[in-house]
């Protein structure tokens, strides 16, 4: 029986590399997810998560994985995301990723950043 293991996500988890390990050997995939998956996987991860987290990497946790779909819309109907200072970046992609219209790109019910 083989086993699989991803071994690298790009572009918020929208593409991974995977390796499946059997008796023959092994082969690499590249898998690109829709938006619609990476969504769902988001309320999975939300739902078995509940309100309690665990920090990890210096006192972070993993808190939305964004589609790029949806970061490129984003781009497009929020120019400061582009042009705009880290501070008022940053301020901006945390009031999209806590609002009601985008809540699904989140992971983590645990607290609002």
């Amino acid at each position: 029986m083989g086993r699989s293991f991803v071994i690298d996500e790009h572009a918020g988890g929208a593409l991974q590399d995977i390796v499946h390990v059997d008796e023959d050997g092994f082969t690499y995939e590249t898998v690109q997810h829709n938006e619609q998956d990476i969504l769902s996987g988001n309320d999975a991860i939300r739902n078995a998560r509940g309100t309690s987290i665990t920090k990890v990497d210096g006192g972070f946790h993993h808190v939305a994985r964004i589609p790029i779909e949806v970061l490129d819309r984003w781009k497009r109907e929020y120019p400061v995301l582009v042009h705009g200072s880290r501070a008022e970046r940053d301020k901006m992609l945390a009031a999209l990723i806590n609002s009601r219209d985008y809540n699904r790109v989140r992971t983590s019910e645990a607290s609002r950043f």
